[in-house]
């Protein structure tokens, strides 16, 4: 006989056993619960209509029938009358899809569908198949040969019932040279299709460009091929790729204690000070940088020199940046309060209303600042400035980086992730410094090119603009015993500052940069005077003791300043040509420049007979540009404008010294 606890034991197994069964069982019954929709749509063209029917299941379990037995069909006019009701028997459905043909069907009528399977209802109009036109943008187009290279097409939908999912591809004779994605053409509209195509070599091509309905609906097909001339070329002007959405500018660090004491040892005098800034100004520049030293609070000839250095900044028209020099990193709340008065005085009281940027610490992966203390003084200053209503016109660079790791092991890798990833709610860019000795340009293209792949490396809501806050090529410290201030003197003892190949140098970091999409750049330094006291003479204005001399640096720099304007796009340039480097540009209302060299001139100290032409496509056609060449003759200067004309196909030959950069523009003063 069985205990009173083995049978609760066996009973409460018996229960649960049958719990479980009725689970199951339910479960199973839902399981083999199916829904089914239909889905029917009929197109039209001139010899039937095709009515498409898809029976969709509530789940992939559930099998839609592969025949129906019965298909009614109720005719309907647009305004809902009814014409007929034709019903059709043992319709083939593989996989719940069928298709059949039906005569006498005018646009717009409506069908009525009822399945014989589970009673499926839907309701169809008769529209038409789509009729696909392409044409080519114009008749004639460039590109750069041997390179993928964008070229466009307007496919249009012309019976206005049904949209499409088209592709455009590119033939020559009967090779595919390109194509393009898919695209959606909607009923009725027009839409502008990007192909990339690849020519192989320079010259003339006819290409087909040839549209295709990817759904397989279209078939009027008289109108889906259109003929292209194109010309291929070196380069090409690719303004659908933007490196760069809003261009800041180029420019020069601007001494902020020209203007005092201190720089009457560079001799700077309140006398010939006017020359050095009327220079400044026929710059133009479009974005210079300044200092702020705390010493300046307890030096009112400072803080005046400051002040007066913000207002020739702001009549020259620049954006600014205005960057602490550093210090106070142990007190950034009191540190920052001040240093936010002297910024919020720029702005409401002393007329600097381009004051744009702030950057905290000047070169900080040189020092042995930690990244929480520089984080604290960017928290203190953005409170500081939000609560002086200033925040949103003034916003905030990080970095001022140089390539090697900081006294606290620190690589510009791991200072770039921290700004990325703990202050990307207060920075909108990043900034870095790039020094070099003209003997080795490879250190040139290697930071500008690291840099740019760290940030891009960095996940896609921590990228900022980046921008050169500083840079120069360095020349020999010492020769035949000699010492030299900085940045040195070239090989034959002449410094380096005034030579054109410290110009040309500066030319070919603007190009790349401005090819690597960074925004804006800033030369070190703009003119002479005194930070502290040391001496250094980087400057693109000379020594006024000379008269304030224009350098062959100024011009190169005024050759970018007088071709481009801020707020521009950097658009690609795309293809190659041995040591050629070209940057792309585009304004309001189609405005276009283009700047050049070749980088094989670089350290060419005399002129060389060797000439370059660059064939480059992709520009407005039989539009004329003006064309300045900086350094042509060797003299540093930029020779007045030649004017040049594109064909027929956009494409603009230029010629130009070894030696020399050269700037074509359809921009006006």
């Amino acid at each position: 006989m069985l205990s009173g606890r083995l049978l609760a034991l066996l009973s409460g197994a018996v229960l649960l056993a049958w719990v479980a069964w009725g689970a199951f069982a339910d479960g199973a019954q839902a399981a083999t619960t199916c829904r089914y929709a239909l889905r029917a749509d009929a197109l039209n063209d001139p010899s039937a209509t095709e009515l498409s029917l898809q029976i969709r299941p509530s789940a992939p379990s559930c099998k839609p029938p592969n025949r129906l037995r019965s298909v009614r069909i109720k005719v309907n006019s647009p305004t809902g009358r009814l014409r007929s009701v034709r019903t059709l028997r043992s319709v083939p459905s593989p996989q719940g899809a069928a298709k059949v043909s039906l005569k006498g069907l005018a646009r717009r009528e409506r069908l009525r569908i009822t399945l014989s399977f589970r009673n499926l209802r839907a309701l169809a109009i008769v529209r038409l198949r789509p009729d696909l036109v392409v044409a080519a943008v114009a008749p004639t187009t460039s590109v750069a040969a041997a390179t993928p290279s964008t070229i466009a097409a307007i496919v249009s939908e012309r019976n206005r019932d049904t949209g499409t999912t088209v592709r455009v591809l590119a033939f020559t004779g009967t090779s595919s040279v390109g194509t393009s994605s898919p695209v959606r053409v909607p009923p009725g509209r027009r839409v502008q299709v990007q192909l990339q195509v690849t020519l192989p070599a320079a010259g003339q091509y006819a290409l087909v460009l040839r549209v295709t309905d990817t759904t397989g609906r279209e078939r009027a097909t008289t109108d889906d091929e259109a003929p292209l001339a194109v010309e291929a070329t070196e380069f090409a002007v690719d303004p659908t790729t933007v490196l760069v959405p809003s261009l800041a500018g180029y420019g020069a660090q601007l001494n902020q204690n020209v203007y005092a004491a201190i720089s009457q040892q560079a001799g700077v005098t309140a006398e010939n000070v006017a020359d050095m800034e009327a220079k400044v100004v026929a710059l133009q520049p479009g974005f210079v940088r300044m200092f702020f030293n705390g010493n300046a609070y307890a030096d009112p000839d400072l803080m005046q020199s400051f002040v007066r250095t913000a207002q020739l900044a702001q009549r020259a028209g620049a954006t600014i940046n205005v960057t602490w020099a550093g210090g106070g990193e142990s007190t950034p709340d009191t540190t920052m309060a001040r240093f936010a008065g002297v910024l919020v005085d720029l702005v409401k009281n002393r007329g600097v209303t381009n004051l744009s940027w702030v950057t905290i610490e000047n070169e900080p992966n040189r020092t042995r600042i930690t990244l929480d203390q520089y984080e604290a003084l960017y928290r203190a200053l953005d409170r500081d400035l939000v609560d002086a209503g200033v925040r949103k016109q003034i916003r905030f660079m990080g970095g001022d980086l140089v390539e090697a790791p900081s006294p606290l092991g620190q690589t510009q890798t791991d200072w770039l992730t921290f700004l990325g990833t703990h202050m990307a709610d207060l920075l909108d860019a990043y900034s870095i410094h790039v020094f070099w000795d003209y003997w080795d340009t490879g250190k040139l293209a290697r930071r500008l090119t690291q840099v740019r792949k760290i940030v891009d490396s960095l996940p896609a809501d921590a990228r900022r603009p980046l921008y050169a806050t500083e840079f120069s090529p360095r020349g020999i410290r010492t020769l035949n015993g000699v010492s030299y201030p900085e940045p040195g003197v070239f090989a034959d003892g002449t410094p380096l500052a005034q030579t054109t190949i410290n110009a040309f140098q500066h030319a070919w970091f603007d190009v790349l940069a401005a090819k690597l999409g960074y925004a804006g750049t800033s030369k070190w330094d703009g003119y002479p005077g005194k930070y502290d006291r040391s001496t250094q003479d980087y400057s693109l204005i000379g020594p006024p003791q000379q008269g304030w001399p224009l350098r062959p640096v100024y011009y190169v720099t005024r050759l970018f300043t007088s071709t481009t304007r801020p707020g521009w796009k950097v658009v690609n340039v795309v293809g190659s040509s041995g040591t050629k480097l070209l940057a792309g540009y585009t304004g309001p209302r189609g405005q276009t420049t283009v700047v050049g060299l070749d980088t094989a001139g670089a350290t060419l100290a005399t002129p060389s007979t060797t000439t370059n032409s660059y064939g480059i496509g992709g520009l407005p056609a039989d539009t004329d540009f003006r064309v300045f060449v900086w350094n042509a003759d060797g003299s540093g200067l930029i020779a007045p404008a030649a004017v040049v004309r594109t064909d027929a196909a956009g494409v603009l030959n230029v010629v130009a010294p070894l030696q020399s950069v050269f700037a074509a523009t359809t921009l006006v003063p």
